[in-house]
Formats: structure tokens, sequence, C-alpha cells
């Protein structure tokens, strides 16, 4: 089965799988060009899914493909693991843009425009 997950705000899946590079290549991950393989236990069973990734920062389409699921909790399952894989449940709209105005890839408590715009 597989199903498609948009970014709500900027997103390169290269830049954020970076630290899985960090100390060397992690076999229980492996990175492609533009996928990442992986391996989910759940019921009781291992359910392996691969996500493919589309588009620019600013259009990312992560296309999820479950091999073997038989069910919406597994799917379910691997939604919820692939949005904290890429980090896209950490971050909502207001985390995306500054106080300022600004489109910003990171928190608003990180971001210089953000902590320097008066509080309103």
């Amino acid at each position: 089965m597989t199903f498609t997950v948009t970014a709500d705000g900027p997103l390169e899946p290269g830049r954020t799988l970076a630290r899985y590079h960090l100390w060397g290549e992690d076999p229980a991950t492996p990175v492609g060009t533009n996928s990442v393989c992986r391996v989910l236990r759940a019921a009781d069973r291992l359910h392996a899914y691969e996500v493919t990734w589309h588009g620019g920062p600013d259009h990312t389409r992560l296309e999820v493909a479950v091999h073997g699921a038989d069910g919406d909790d597994i799917l379910s399952a691997v939604r919820r693991e692939v949005s904290q894989l890429f980090g896209l449940d950490a971050a909502t709209s207001s985390d995306r843009s500054t106080a300022c105005g600004r489109r910003c890839r990171h928190r608003p408590s990180r971001c210089w425009w953000a902590r320097s715009a008066p509080s309103r």
C-alpha cells in the first residue's frame, strides 16, 4: 500500500536525514539519493517501508510504500513514524514563520529575527 505525505512548510529531506551519515553509514536506515528504507515493528510483526521524495524544499512530497501492510493501524503507525523521522510533527505552522513575517526554516526561538522582533 502507498500513501503520500506533504510538508506544511519547507523541507529538505537530504539535510533532514543527514544525521544518519554523521558517524558513517547506518545499516538500519539506508538513505539513498531520493529515498530512505526503514522497518517498523507493529502488531508483533516487522513491516518494511520505503519513503521517496519529490519536489523542491518548498513543495516536498513524500511517497510512502509499505510492503505487506494489511490494515489501517499499520498505515497510521508508519505515517506517525515518517512524520517523526522527517520532523513534520515537531514544527507547526507558527514554528515555520517568524514574528517579523519572514519565512524561516527553523524554530523562531532559534531565529535571530524572531527574537529581535518586538512582541505584539
